[in-house]
């Protein structure tokens, strides 16, 4: 019940121009402002919150809030700022959050990143012609120095099942880094199979339309990524079952690796080389 009233409150607050008291409010009564990802919030909401508060909606005047001593107002900041500048207000959300010990704020800006998966992607997918998968065998340099470390082993198999293999990022950097969870699946970096005799495998039949130009705007639309902060020595992981994207049904020891550029970092990250040994 005083969650609601809270929340009552709120709104009879923000339309009485005293939006920054209802998130106070609504903090102090146990729960967070940012209850929702920034994009579901008016742009008007917010320059409201901050116009409060003395602050504007240019990128410099948002940036300052940032360091405002509410925690609800760097939230609303950091909302407003990946709303109005884009992939080019990670990097000040990012220093903002490495800074940031308030739980509330710490998610409000997790959701301001959050908000800028789709747009990044839409950019990484312009870099790349628009193809839903990176364009395989080709061939790696890491960045030096690396921000991060692109590591994948062969897990055990069931019987009967294909090669599984896991996929891991590391932030090895003392910086908060983002990357789009969309993409730490294998074939989001460039995948080098070689075959048996040292040729490159064949793409598996049925997934060589993901290579194609345009095939990327049907995720773009459909699923479209977040943003998320990869912390300090962070490292997170999938699974990958390259059976399924490569002909592997050829008995022999198959190489394996991956990597390529990563646009909105500015940074190339390379695998290790795994064998991966298919019996008859």
């Amino acid at each position: 019940m005083r969650r609601d009233i809270t929340r009552r409150a709120c709104a009879a607050a923000i339309l009485a121009a005293t939006a920054l008291a209802c998130a106070n409010a609504q903090n102090a009564a146990g729960g967070c402002w940012p209850q929702r990802a920034p994009s579901a919030e008016a742009p008007a909401t917010l320059d409201l919150i901050l116009r409060d508060a003395g602050y504007t909606s240019t990128k410099a005047s948002l940036t300052s809030a940032l360091s405002d001593r509410s925690a609800d107002l760097r939230s609303v900041a950091a909302a407003r700022l990946a709303m109005s500048e884009g992939a080019s207000a990670i990097p000040a959300i990012l220093a903002a959050m490495a800074g940031e010990d308030n739980q509330c704020a710490h998610l409000g800006m997790r959701l301001a990143l959050a908000s800028l998966g789709k747009p990044v992607y839409a950019l990484t997918l312009a870099r790349r012609n628009s193809q839903a998968l990176m364009t395989p065998f080709q061939a790696c340099k890491p960045s030096e120095p690396p921000l991060m470390s692109l590591s994948i082993e062969l897990l055990p198999q069931a019987p009967g099942s294909g090669p599984l293999v896991r996929t891991a990022l590391r932030n090895i950097t003392q910086e908060p880094l983002v990357f789009l969870q969309q993409e730490l699946e294998g074939p989001a970096f460039s995948v080098t199979v070689l075959d048996p005799r040292g040729g490159h495998a064949a793409i598996a039949k049925g997934k060589e339309w993901l290579y194609l130009s345009g095939s990327g705007a049907l995720f773009l639309a459909s699923s479209p990524p977040q943003l998320a902060p990869l912390l300090p020595n962070e490292e997170i992981s999938s699974t990958w079952k390259v059976g399924e994207d490569f002909d592997m049904s050829t008995p022999g020891t198959y190489r394996i690796s991956l990597g390529g550029r990563i646009d909105y970092l500015n940074t190339t990250v390379c695998s290790n080389t795994i064998d991966v040994t298919v019996g008859n």
